[in-house]
């Protein structure tokens, strides 16, 4: 047993816990506290100056992202346009030369991916090996003792297939749980060296986007490579049964089908690709900051990949749009001094308030999103504006009712 020494401060929290059970705060306590905690915050000159650098950086990352989003749709847009036809997919047009040309077909490798290893073979773009090594791994759990007494570590160690390396000097016993300092035959992906599309050959940076793996069906392995399969993992004869520290076993993905109709992995998948012509091969487009590369399995239309595309940037968006609003939030409640000079200015505004301070705060995080939002799409989409007119003028036309229901009850109880 190892003995590990406890802080006094937690030890004393633990006896009160024991002592006096309903002390616990409740969740509302806790909330109204951090509200005060932001509140005293805001009284202060630095606490109004932090809401305002909050403010600045949620609107900054507002414009920015809106901004690359609709000049990533503009591109998109306007790429649609000069697309070089492609007529056949086995007639490469010298015309089409450092243009974007759209292709959709069959995959095709000229031989197939070979894992030495573990006598492994597969038609396919891609082959990924995942090793895991049998080793030694350590479970710690802290024992309570007694209220004058150190904490108990209590150690276990059990022998685990794990596909991270595990350093075994860190354990608190290592002198009889010794692991091996490396992994004898690691993982990696084997990429076919020639793949084409017809007779588009596929350049490497392309490839580097395909990675839509499966896991690879039962392969018999060679019989020279000494290797047996047992429930989807690839082991040494023999391993499988009584497995010993350092023992590996791997098991296979696969990424692009590319054999014939007859081959394991089913026949050969489509690929449609919208991409830079160079000679008969196909690369990613590179124009100064503008840059369109599209890669996916299944036969899409050119408008579709574009659709893909859009989406991929457009989740992204969402995510810093979120970002971009907790920002402002956190800001103008932080500027909560700031911000009630503001709002009384204006009579019903200032009624709304003092009412619902946090509420204010919303919606005017809310509005100004959307505002930033209008401003950088105002060149695109004139339907999409006319809504975010309505959605922004909505909670204003709510806040002057509400101010002016306030103060009519206020006067009739006066």
């Amino acid at each position: 047993m190892h003995r590990a020494k406890q802080s006094s401060d937690i030890h004393l929290g633990g006896m009160r816990g024991d002592s006096h059970p309903n002390n616990k705060p409740s969740e509302d306590s806790i909330s109204k506290k951090n509200v005060q905690f932001l509140r005293g915050i805001s009284d202060t000159f630095g606490g109004g100056m932090a809401g305002i650098g909050l403010i600045f950086i949620g609107v900054f990352v507002l414009f920015l992202n809106e901004s690359s989003i609709v000049i990533s749709s503009q591109r998109l847009a306007d790429k649609l346009n000069t697309i070089a036809d492609v007529p056949s997919l086995y007639n490469i047009l010298q015309e089409n030369n450092n243009r974007l040309v759209y292709i959709s077909g069959p995959l095709k490798t000229n031989h197939p991916l070979t894992d030495g290893q573990f006598g492994i073979e597969a038609h396919a773009l891609k082959l990924r090996r995942e090793v895991q090594m049998f080793q030694w791994v350590e479970h710690r759990r802290a024992v309570p003792s007694g209220s004058n007494e150190p904490t108990d570590i209590s150690t276990v160690y059990t022998k685990e297939w794990r596909s991270d390396l595990i350093d075994s000097d860190s354990f608190i016993k290592p002198e009889r749980h010794q692991n091996k300092k490396d992994f004898p035959v690691k993982s990696t992906t084997f990429v076919a060296t020639h793949a084409y599309v017809g007779s588009y050959y596929i350049k490497e940076a392309l490839k580097e986007k395909i990675e839509e793996f499966s896991p690879l069906p039962p392969i018999q392995p060679k019989e020279d490579a000494r290797i047996q399969m047992v429930d989807g993992f690839y082991y040494q004869t023999g391993v499988s049964l009584h497995p010993d520290i350092g023992d590996v076993r791997a098991r296979f993905f696969y990424c692009g089908a590319s054999g014939q109709e007859d081959n394991v992995l089913g026949p050969p998948q489509e690929l449609s690709i919208l991409a830079k012509q160079v000679n008969g091969q196909l690369t990613r487009f590179r124009k100064g900051n503008d840059r369109l590369d599209v890669v996916h399995f299944g036969k899409e239309t050119v408008r579709e990949l574009v659709i893909k595309e859009l989406n991929i940037k457009t989740n992204l968006g969402w995510t810093l749009r979120v970002a971009g609003f907790v920002f402002l939030l956190l800001g103008f409640m932080l500027a909560n001094n700031i911000m009630y000079k503001i709002a009384s200015t204006v009579p019903e505004v200032q009624d709304f308030f003092l009412v619902n301070p946090l509420r204010f705060h919303l919606l005017a995080s809310f509005c100004l999103l959307v505002v930033i939002t209008i401003l950088c799409w105002i060149s695109l989409k004139v339907v999409f504006l006319l809504f975010a007119f309505v959605v922004v003028f909505i909670p204003f036309v709510m806040i002057i009712k509400f101010g002016s229901d306030s103060s009519k009850k206020a006067s009739s109880k006066v």
